[in-house]
C-alpha cells in the first residue's frame, strides 16, 4: 500500500544572478498516514520551497511528489496549508474567514456556518466569532487561521513555521492546542520550524536539512507518548536524547536555529 506522501529525488533550481542555483537537491522521504513530521534547517535551505512543491504550487525540475501513489501535478484539494505570515482576510469576520474554504468549494451557507462555529468553539474563540482580525491578539488570529484550514477537512496539513512570531508562552499554548486538534481529527502533518525543541515536542519524526542546496541530512524518530502535552514532553527523560542529535545535525550549519 503506498504511503500517504512520497517525495522522490526532487530537485528545484532558481535563477540567481544569471545562474541556475539549486534550492532543493535530490530530496526524498515518505510520510505515513497520521504522522506528524517536522522539517528543520537553516534559513535558505529550501524548506518552504519543498512545502510549496508538496502542495502542488511549485513544479519541481525533476523528481516527483505523490499522494497515495498518485503524482501531484497541481494544487491538491486534499492538502491544507497554513503560512508563516498572517493570512486572515481583514474585511471578513473570524467566522467568515473560517468559512472561506468551504464557501469556495460551494458548500451551502448553513453547513459551512455549522462547521465553522464548531471549530471556533473548540479553540475558544466563540465570543470573537464576529470580530475582525485587527481586533484579535496574535495567538487568537493564529487559532483562527488553523481552524480555517481544518474546516476543509484536509488529508494532509502543511504548516510553514506557524508559531514563529508568537511569544514563548503563547507558542506553548498553541502547540498544545494543535496537538489536541490533531489527536481528535487524525490528521497527517508536515511542519516547518526553526525551533528545534518545538520540532521534537510535536513530531513523530524530525527531518534535518542541509543548506544550499537543501538536501536531507537524516531522519530522527521521536518516540514520546501520545496524547502528548507540550510542557510535560519537555520533562520526559527521553526528550534531551532526541533533541541532542537534531542539534548536532543543525549546529554546524549556522546559529540561526538557536533562537526558539
Amino acid at each position: 500500500m503506498p504511503s500517504m506522501l512520497e517525495v522522490s529525488n526532487v530537485w528545484k533550481r532558481f535563477d540567481r544572478a544569471g545562474h541556475a542555483s539549486p534550492a532543493v537537491a535530490g530530496v526524498s522521504f515518505r510520510v505515513e498516514e497520521g504522522e506528524f513530521v517536522s522539517i528543520v534547517g537553516s534559513s535558505g535551505c529550501g524548506k518552504s520551497t519543498l512545502l510549496n512543491i508538496i502542495a502542488g504550487l511549485v513544479t519541481p525540475d525533476s523528481g516527483q511528489v505523490a499522494m497515495r501513489g498518485v503524482p501531484v501535478t497541481g494544487a491538491h484539494r486534499s492538502v491544507g496549508y497554513t503560512f508563516q505570515q498572517p493570512s486572515l482576510l481583514p474585511w471578513r469576520t473570524v467566522c467568515a474567514n473560517v468559512e472561506l474554504g468551504l464557501e469556495l468549494r460551494g458548500v451551502d451557507r448553513g453547513t459551512r456556518r455549522r462547521v465553522a462555529m464548531d471549530l471556533i468553539e473548540q479553540v475558544g474563540l466563540a465570543e470573537f466569532s464576529e470580530a475582525y482580525p485587527h481586533q484579535l491578539s496574535g495567538g487568537m488570529a493564529k487559532r483562527a487561521e488553523i481552524v480555517r484550514v481544518l474546516a476543509i477537512d484536509p488529508e494532509l496539513l502543511l504548516m510553514d513555521e506557524p508559531f514563529g512570531a508568537l511569544d514563548a508562552q503563547t507558542k506553548i499554548h498553541m502547540q498544545n492546542l494543535l496537538l489536541h486538534l490533531l489527536q481528535m481529527m487524525h490528521k497527517t502533518v508536515i511542519f516547518i520550524t526553526h525551533d528545534l525543541e518545538e520540532a521534537v515536542v510535536l513530531s513523530d519524526r524530525v527531518i534535518t536539512m542541509a543548506a544550499r542546496p537543501g538536501r536531507v541530512i537524516r531522519e530522527h524518530p521521536i518516540i514520546l507518548d501520545r496524547p502528548r502535552d507540550s510542557r510535560t514532553a519537555r520533562l520526559d527523560s527521553r526528550f534531551a536524547s532526541y533533541l541532542k542529535p537534531v542539534w548536532e545535525d543543525i549546529e554546524p550549519l549556522g546559529g540561526e536555529q538557536h533562537a526558539a
